[in-house]
């Protein structure tokens, strides 16, 4: 994603989805994401490489296992402009 944007917008993205990502959840933004049960690498939010760009936003793909259990299937994440 660093060759699409700025390391300035990447950051405002990055804080735009986490804050969406919580929401969808219903997870404080203070919320430990491991004991919310969430195995993002040092605890740590962080977006995939697996996305597409519409002209409504960006939407993500984390596939199972990738930063949940099985059991929480596919998440998808979208971001609106």
């Amino acid at each position: 994603m660093h060759k699409l944007f700025s390391d300035s917008n990447l950051t405002k993205l990055l804080s735009m989805a986490e804050t969406d990502f919580r929401t969808a959840s219903e997870l404080p933004m203070d919320a430990d994401l491991d004991e919310a049960g969430y195995w993002f690498k040092d605890n740590k939010f962080h977006l995939n490489d697996n996305f597409t760009i519409t002209n409504d936003g960006i939407t993500w793909l984390f596939n199972p296992y990738e930063v949940a259990s099985y059991a929480q299937g596919t998440i998808e994440l979208s971001v609106s402009k």
